[in-house]
């Protein structure tokens, strides 16, 4: 809204079909993402942030062929690069950042 001040950051997620064709996967990226923003709500801006997926979900090493989203490698992976992506925005208190714990993944 024109003219408002945001109080709390908001997030917003682009999940291409293209980059990660089945919907488990999607919504498993997504769910991730979610759990991520609000372990760091607390210490980020009011800001927009839009994550949007640029590339195709790296395979594990070793592993021919896709990645499962069952995998709980595959999700930490997935949970750390989010959060890294989230302590990385300006304005991030650097305090609050050492007081948090590391995000875990199912």
């Amino acid at each position: 809204m024109p003219g408002q001040e945001l109080q709390t950051s908001r997030l917003g997620l682009v999940i291409p079909k293209r980059l990660a064709r089945r919907a488990v996967m999607r919504n498993l990226m997504k769910r991730i993402a979610r759990e991520a923003f609000r372990h760091r709500l607390v210490m980020l801006p009011p800001m927009d942030l839009v994550l949007k997926l640029a590339r195709k979900p790296a395979l594990i090493p070793g592993e021919p062929g896709l990645v499962h989203p069952a995998d709980k490698v595959f999700r930490q992976q997935l949970a750390e690069e989010i959060d890294a992506l989230l302590l990385s925005l300006p304005g991030v208190a650097a305090h609050a950042v050492r007081a948090d714990a590391p995000l875990k993944a199912d």
